[in-house]
């Protein structure tokens, strides 16, 4: 059988006492299966040098999960945004373990909004430098999830993920940890990504590409099956909801389905 994917979950629930307890306890429940949390405090860490209290009571609870990596949300603007305010995001994030006296940290950068056009590779590889030479370390255990070490010796340091949310150039898988080359819906999924998207991903680079697929329909069926394709594809990262458009504020209606099939 091809290896599990991981659970790439996009955290955009603001966390609420019990909001984020479905991931703790799904993580518990299948400690061989690795997540992946990304928290977004305000379209990336905020002003201020930690988050507020019910973030941070709630990131504590993931960190404290060994099968859960937490990555920091950086949105990009397809290269369009200063680089300097990009970079100020992942310092502040950076900075939490030491304004939290080591309670909070993040173990990588997810950046949305990563461009598509190869012309901007190196833009995208200077961020991925800056965030693997930042103070931001991986967890002890969940720190290079399997399908990563199965391929190739996995990079110490910080992930880096990039989110173009559609296929991108080799280069661009080459120089991140995760891709994600498809963020849309299910029905987009079927009709294009399966018969086209896929085929533009060389075989060798699929452990490190992720599919987000939204707006799924048919309960717990039809999001397992859309995981048994993402694992029969050997991609290496998933998430799948029923929500329509994404938006990723609620739980997906069959997560607690999906979490178990991953096994």
């Amino acid at each position: 059988m091809p290896p599990a994917p991981i659970v790439i979950v996009p955290l955009y629930i603001y966390p609420l006492p019990g909001s984020w307890d479905p991931l703790v306890l799904a993580a518990k429940a299948h400690p061989s299966v690795q997540f992946i949390a990304i928290v977004n405090p305000s379209s990336g860490p905020g002003p201020d040098p930690l988050p507020d209290t019910s973030y941070q009571a709630a990131i504590t609870s993931l960190l404290a999960v060994t099968n859960i990596s937490v990555v920091g949300y950086v949105h990009c603007s397809y290269c369009a945004r200063d680089s300097a305010a990009v970079k100020a995001d992942i310092d502040r994030y950076a900075g939490w373990e030491t304004a939290s006296k080591g309670l909070l940290r993040v173990q990588g950068i997810f950046i949305d909004e990563a461009p598509w056009n190869p012309d901007l590779r190196g833009h995208l590889a200077a961020y991925a430098h800056y965030i693997r030479s930042a103070r931001l370390r991986r967890a002890v255990t969940a720190t290079a999830p399997p399908t990563l070490e199965a391929a190739a010796p996995p990079r110490k340091g910080p992930l880096v993920i990039y989110n173009p949310g559609t296929v991108v150039a080799r280069g661009y898988v080459e120089d991140a940890d995760l891709v994600v080359v498809f963020e849309q819906s299910a029905v987009q999924f079927a009709e294009w990504f399966l018969h086209h998207g896929v085929a533009e991903i060389p075989a060798p680079l699929r452990h490190k590409c992720v599919a987000m697929v939204h707006s799924v329909s048919g309960g717990a069926g039809g999001a397992v099956g859309i995981l048994e394709q993402v694992r029969h594809l050997r991609l290496g990262g998933v998430y799948v909801t029923h929500q329509l458009g994404g938006g990723y504020n609620e739980w997906p209606e069959a997560w607690d389905e999906l979490a178990g099939a991953v096994v």
